[in-house]
């Protein structure tokens, strides 16, 4: 999704409208057995305009106190009830074959607790999506906590204030990082250009100085 944002001779600031995160199940749950695993799924309204994020945020402890385990994770989303529009794996890649791994407890201290927060963008609001949770042992017995969430997936702020009369400052949140700035002179644009001034950092965000000599100018960021 782009930003933009008009430089004239004004402050201007571009703030996208964010709303808080829906929860759609809250986890305290064991996981025992040989290979337990377990499918959560969820209908939702269906909004081909609202991008969303699928987020859990929680952790893992492994109450065994001999043998390590491991766990893997599945989100899939489609916009009809059952349908697979996308699926991603956590952890990715090659280490979904081995999982997350989760030691043995501490025969004193107890469970070792093991942070996993994972997230995947979706280009609309879907009308159905699941959660997998899949253990890897031959005798597991796991604790998982957290919390299944989505939320409408929130874009950077770009803001543009003047510095003198021949400069201003684009800037926008360290958040927010692996975007690119681009700029067009006419509107509606057929052509974006890659704005060349340095990036920098400082304190939480980041910032660009360009000049003002041009009378219409019009900034956007946009993710590669």
């Amino acid at each position: 999704m782009l930003v933009a944002c008009i430089l004239t001779g004004l402050v201007t600031v571009c703030v996208p409208s964010a709303n808080a995160a829906t929860v759609l199940q809250s986890f305290d749950r064991l996981f025992q057995g040989d290979d337990p695993s377990e499918v959560f799924q969820f209908s939702l309204k269906y909004d081909p305009s609202a991008p969303s994020t699928l987020r859990f945020t929680g952790y893992v402890e492994n109450l065994d106190l001999f043998d390590e385990t491991g766990a893997r994770f599945l989100f899939g989303w489609g916009r009809s009830e059952g349908s697979w529009d996308g699926a991603v794996l956590f952890p990715e890649g090659l280490d979904y074959l081995m999982g997350v791994r989760f030691p043995a407890a501490d025969p004193v201290q107890g469970p070792v607790r093991v942070p996993v927060e994972f997230q995947a963008r979706i280009d609309y609001a879907p009308a159905w999506l699941r959660f997998d949770v899949e253990g890897l042992g031959c005798c597991d017995n796991f604790r998982l906590v957290g919390a299944l969430t989505i939320e409408p997936t929130v874009e950077p702020q770009l803001s543009v204030s003047r510095i003198g009369s021949t400069a201003a400052q684009i800037s926008w949140l360290t958040n927010f990082a692996g975007f690119d700035l681009e700029y067009a002179t006419s509107l509606p644009a057929s052509n974006w250009t890659a704005v060349a001034n340095a990036v920098r950092t400082a304190d939480t965000t980041f910032t660009v100085t360009v000049d003002t000599d041009a009378a219409f100018r019009v900034f956007r960021l946009r993710r590669p």
